[in-house]
């Protein structure tokens, strides 16, 4: 079974996965969870040696869903840790979760550093999720987010590409992509607010 402290519950957080001792994965993994609304939260994920790898992880939700997706730097055993708050409490996230791992394979894979403002608006990457991008000249790459605002657009190399609104009520849109970093921003009033970025 998973490490889950009582503040885990406290907090009204719950598993939508079938808890085990430990959980199988190949490159890639995905942690469904129940977080109320007015609960932020985040993960970590490190070795067993205590070696922690940025941009590992990411936690989005829909609604009272939850979901923390996992790219694994290589084969082997890792401890996946989450964070939480309530969203008006000051200070640092507290540990409420610990989850044992096992990868039987690893990536390249990397997620976007994500800004305060991404959380606080409940934002909400749909792709792509992770880096590398296939870059060139001719190379384009479809972009979609959501974000409750008016104007969303991707920022590469000095060049603003903006996304419009699809069906889905996402915006999305083709992005040439010569370097990094990759900012994506929303336009609050007459201010650009940045919102995650691939370095």
């Amino acid at each position: 079974m998973p490490y889950l402290s009582d503040r885990f519950f406290a907090l009204g957080l719950d598993l939508i996965n079938k808890p085990a001792r430990i959980l199988d994965a190949d490159a890639e993994f995905k942690l469904d969870i129940t977080i109320p609304k007015d609960i932020l939260i985040m993960a970590k994920l490190e070795d067993l040696d205590g070696n922690s790898y940025d941009k590992a992880t990411i936690t989005q939700r829909v609604g009272e869903k939850g979901t923390v997706y996992i790219v694994f730097p290589k084969k082997g055993n890792f401890i996946l840790t989450l964070f939480a708050k309530h969203k008006d409490e000051t200070g640092s996230y507290s540990g409420v979760a610990d989850f044992g791992l096992k990868a039987s394979a690893g990536s390249d894979a990397k997620f976007p550093m994500l800004f305060k403002k991404f959380m606080e608006f409940g934002c909400r990457l749909i792709s792509p999720l992770t880096k590398p991008f296939k870059m060139g000249p001719d190379q384009m790459v479809d972009f979609e987010f959501y974000a409750p605002v008016e104007e969303v657009g991707v920022e590469c190399d000095e060049l603003i590409t903006m996304l419009t609104k699809n069906t889905a009520g996402n915006f999305a849109g083709k992005v040439k992509i010569t370097s990094y970093p990759v900012r994506v921003f929303m336009k609050i009033g007459d201010r650009l607010q940045f919102f995650c970025s691939w370095e």
